[in-house]
């Protein structure tokens, strides 16, 4: 059934609690609903990395139920996210060993590729930032969306040719 009707009073069943629907956690979970669909577009355009693009969803999946389990009052492993942060920092530097180090801003839009995953590291950044509102603050899942930008940064610095800076004109 594609409807319930149980949201039309404004709140969301999680578990066995009724959530408003303007509350945090679920505004939360739709910025990172928004970003799992992003990702999907940019992963149809462009197979060259669809396999990263498609771990990350499945990560994003993890990260949605655990904020499911905190609504909900249940335990979660704070910890499910480690290896993915470890993966994604080995990544950033792997790339940032061949671009070379970056101290400057960079226009995005080179291509189409880099502009997409420019978007992707904006979104993620606002996704970062809801989460600073909520008590997760202090978890892996911070932690995993800040190294989740700076992955999309680095992608985005691979697939350009020509970073171009800002002049400031």
């Amino acid at each position: 059934m594609l409807y319930t009707g149980k949201g039309d009073k404004g709140t969301s069943c999680m578990g066995d609690k009724d959530v408003p629907k303007n509350s945090v956690f679920i505004e939360l979970l739709g910025e990172v609903d928004e970003l799992n669909c992003l990702i999907g577009v940019v992963k149809s355009d462009f197979s060259t990395i669809k396999k990263e693009l498609e771990s990350i969803q499945q990560c994003l999946f993890i990260i949605q139920s655990q904020i499911f389990f905190i609504i909900s009052g249940k335990s979660w492993d704070n910890n499910i996210l480690t290896d993915k942060i470890i993966y994604l920092e080995q990544e950033i530097n792997r790339i940032e060993k061949e671009k070379g180090e970056v101290n400057h801003f960079v226009i995005p839009g080179e291509n189409q590729i880099s502009a997409r995953l420019h978007l992707l590291r904006a979104v993620t950044r606002r996704v970062e930032r809801k989460v600073c509102e909520t008590d997760l603050f202090d978890s892996n899942i911070l932690v995993y969306f800040n190294r989740l930008s700076s992955y999309f940064y680095a992608l985005a610095r691979i697939n350009s040719k020509d970073e171009k800076k800002p002049t400031y004109d």
